[in-house]
């Protein structure tokens, strides 16, 4: 299960520095969680620092990388597929062992491909398998999934595409690696280019993405 705005509500920062958390889970004891930060801009030069305690009630910190907006061929590189069905995948993203895409897919077309259906299977956040089916766009446009895929297994498309196509990932959300039993501290290294929210992932098996904080009120405190 999933909710995208629990841990910080979509806003954006006035400064850099330490975040003033709020929200429900600031006080928490039992997170047993990962941090998830959800970008509406380019944030991949944004480092966000997370300071707390694990389950031994070490002190604990993680530098998490904000997320990147678009890499439009990392599934797919320019080309024809030549048949429909199964597309051989073969960008950046694409190989064997690539288990933490946390992306939205994206489609280019170079022709009109508004007939062609592509379906895209791999797994959510939870490791449930999911499906979505993305209808192409008209010639030189871009179609856009809006289910987000930590893996992704399979891309099919219903007919022979017209022309060439790029596939690639909107990879909004950085989530972090290490487990945090509670949570002291926030903070970014520069002011966010857009809205984010903060959340965790993993507390009682539940995705929540704005339970930390609720509204934006940041302090401007150097990054050490």
């Amino acid at each position: 299960m999933s909710d995208d705005d629990s841990l910080f509500l979509s806003n954006r920062p006035d400064s850099s520095g330490t975040i003033t958390l709020d929200g429900a889970l600031k006080d928490a004891n039992d997170l047993n969680a990962v941090v998830s930060i959800y970008c509406s801009a380019d944030e991949s030069a944004n480092t966000f620092t997370v300071t707390g305690t694990n389950a031994s009630g070490t002190t604990i910190t993680e530098q998490i990388t904000g997320a990147r907006a678009i890499d439009d061929d990392s599934l797919f590189t320019l080309g024809n597929p030549g048949s429909a069905g199964a597309i051989s995948l073969n960008g950046s993203l694409s190989g064997v062992g690539v288990n933490n895409i946390n992306a939205a897919v994206t489609i280019f077309s170079s022709a009109d491909e508004s007939g062609n259906i592509f379906t895209v299977t791999g797994t959510n956040s939870d490791g449930t398998i999911i499906k979505e089916q993305i209808t192409g766009k008209t010639a030189n446009n871009t179609a856009e999934g809006t289910k987000k895929f930590k893996t992704i297994t399979s891309i099919t498309t219903s007919i022979t595409p017209s022309g060439n196509i790029k596939i690639g990932t909107v990879a909004n959300t950085a989530v972090g690696s290490t487990k945090f039993t509670t949570i002291s501290s926030i903070s970014s290294t520069v002011r966010p280019g857009g809205n984010i929210n903060i959340g965790t992932v993993g507390h009682n098996d539940i995705n929540d993405d704005d339970s930390l904080v609720q509204l934006t009120n940041f302090s401007s405190v150097p990054f050490q």
